[in-house]
């Protein structure tokens, strides 16, 4: 026989539980944060954030102010500006021709609820007599503002020029006008 002192002691069982609950503890944590971090992220460089209120289609893009907003899209390429560039001559073509069945392939479906006919095409005089597009800049969530400048005919004569703005969104078939206006 062995001595007391050189005789193994049992080792008491310790047990793995308050283990699992503290890994599953900082899990929840982590998701719960990832989580608010997201949703941050969301308000403030995803999805356009704009408050409801009842608008005209004169005032509706008078809301959006990009100054303070990136000026590029971080993922944008030259083949999406060149896709966008495309879209605005579709619809501005349309827009000339004062035809608003032939603007429903680029707009949206919130565009087409919310003007008919004859808001689309305006008054025959003074006439829309051709277009500019001046600039895309980037908004933020898949959404570009367009600047075109418009010139005008009043009688065949030169009426001035008018800069419109063109919203641009990204849908399910591709990018789509989704409300424009004149400044």
């Amino acid at each position: 026989m062995l001595p007391k002192e050189f005789q193994r002691k049992p080792v008491p069982k310790v047990s793995t539980l308050p283990y699992i609950l503290l890994v599953v503890l900082f899990a929840l944590i982590d998701i719960t944060l990832g989580y608010l971090v997201y949703n941050s992220y969301l308000d403030q460089d995803g999805v356009y954030q704009a408050d409801y209120v009842e608008s005209t289609p004169d005032t509706s893009l008078t809301r959006i102010s990009s100054s303070d907003l990136p000026q590029t899209s971080p993922s944008a390429t030259f083949l999406e500006i060149e896709k966008i560039q495309t879209l605005a001559d579709a619809f501005m073509q349309a827009r000339l021709n004062r035809n608003l069945d032939q603007v429903e392939p680029y707009v949206t479906q919130d565009f087409l609820d919310k003007y008919s006919q004859s808001a689309f095409a305006g008054s025959s005089s003074p006439s829309l007599e051709d277009y500019e597009v001046v600039d895309i800049k980037y908004i933020r969530g898949n959404t570009y503002r367009i600047l075109v400048q418009t010139n005008w005919l009043l009688n065949g004569d030169e009426a001035g020029s008018q800069d419109w703005t063109l919203i641009a969104t990204k849908t399910k078939e591709g990018y789509r006008i989704n409300d424009y206006s004149g400044e």
